[in-house]
């Protein structure tokens, strides 16, 4: 499996590929633009779109290309009638939406048509998300942010946020809640369990000298973690809105994935695009960096002791020894979308098309769980690991 960590920046009418390890350059897209407005990396990590505008014979073209980040080849482009400020891969890479005042569109990676296409409601997308599950699509833009049917194209609902433009906005792994950052840096949590009559749970108050918040929630739904524009990451206890500790996270820590803590609260993970990072709670410091996965993990589990890691990519969990760093074993299925380790390390649980369960020590699958047919979008173990729950997108525990 893939060993080296990447990031990307923007640097002129170009997007430079870089190894987080060393420090240097991979490759550099060469996007041939006037201007980049967004990016993002497909789930398996072996694509990413961008969206950019250029100018021929006095005419401005908009654009959203993917590339192949292996062979640095353009797979796919879509064309838009206006500047497209939001592109966001599905969770199985095989959609992508597109979205500004030209129209909001959700299209087919491989054959480049158009799964649907709306001017319902112009908006000037700044940011956007689907739902692990795949049937939703949150939009962030000016003044707004938005809940669609990610199959129909229909829209559900608006959002009363409380600044002029959303920065960032992402799923809780359940679905049941929504957060957003905007460009205040406050941070905003919605309950989206039912989509019709979506609620603010908390708002998490931004600081004018810290603005552009890019905010995510741990798997358990325990704490909410922001990023700002100056590096700074905070993190809230979800339920009371606590502030419970700020982060200096030093170089550009790029946008937030997956947070966990270990179980005795001493330890936490941050997991970008890019790499793993562990930091000391207490004192705020980067103790560890995680190699092994260049893409963002859906999910993080620690082992009760904290002594080992399992994290959920799309096509794997690689569970890691936090001692040395590296992973130390790997279970292959399709679709994941959660983990969970029980507590003594023995076993691990993977969702996502089934349920599985692993014996850690050797890799191997012990056994299927019998669901409802649905994505199982959840799992977990009992404190004495003599049961496993699982949930489901049709919300059959």
């Amino acid at each position: 499996f893939p060993t080296t960590l990447f990031r990307s920046t923007v640097v002129g009418a170009s997007v430079l590929l870089w190894d987080v390890q060393t420090g240097r350059p991979i490759r550099e897209f060469s996007i041939g633009s006037n201007q980049i407005h967004s990016l993002a990396y497909s789930p398996d990590g072996r694509h990413m779109v961008v969206s950019a505008t250029s100018s021929s014979d006095g005419h401005w073209n908009h654009t959203a290309r993917v590339w192949d980040i292996t062979s640095g080849r353009v797979v796919q482009q879509f064309d838009s009638k206006a500047e497209i400020g939001a592109v966001a891969f599905s969770p199985d890479g095989s959609l992508v939406f597109t979205g500004g005042l030209g129209g909001m569109i959700l299209w087919e990676v491989a054959s480049g048509t158009k799964r649907w296409e709306t001017n319902e409601e112009p908006l000037l997308s700044t940011s956007a998300a689907f739902s692990l599950d795949k049937r939703l699509l949150a939009i962030g833009g000016l003044k707004t942010a938005q809940i669609w049917d990610a199959s129909s194209g229909r829209l559900i609902s608006k959002l009363p946020v409380q600044s002029s433009e959303v920065e960032s906005i992402s799923f809780s792994a359940d679905g049941s809640r929504l957060l957003t950052g905007d460009e205040a840096g406050s941070v905003q949590l919605w309950d989206t369990k039912e989509v019709n009559n979506i609620k603010e749970i908390r708002h998490f108050e931004g600081q004018p000298n810290l603005p552009r918040a890019s905010a995510a929630m741990s798997p358990d739904g325990q704490f909410v973690l922001a990023i700002s524009q100056r590096k700074l990451i905070r993190i809230w206890e979800a339920s009371t809105g606590r502030l419970i500790r700020e982060l200096d996270g030093g170089v550009d820590v790029g946008i937030l994935a997956t947070l966990a803590l270990s179980g005795d609260g001493r330890r936490l993970l941050t997991n970008v695009r890019g790499g793993c990072s562990v930091w000391d709670v207490s004192s705020g410091k980067l103790v560890q960096t995680l190699k092994g996965r260049s893409v963002a993990a859906h999910s993080l589990s620690f082992s009760a002791d904290g002594q080992y890691l399992l994290a959920g990519f799309r096509d794997s969990a690689l569970l890691w020894d936090m001692i040395s760093g590296t992973p130390v074993q790997r279970f292959v299925a399709p679709g994941i979308t959660s983990v969970a380790l029980s507590q003594d390390g023995r076993f691990a649980l993977t969702g996502g098309h089934a349920a599985r369960m692993w014996e850690t020590s050797t890799g191997r699958e012990l056994r299927q769980f019998a669901t409802s047919g649905s994505a199982v979008t959840a799992v977990s173990f009992s404190s004495d690991g003599l049961h496993v729950l699982t949930g489901s997108s049709d919300n059959v525990a």
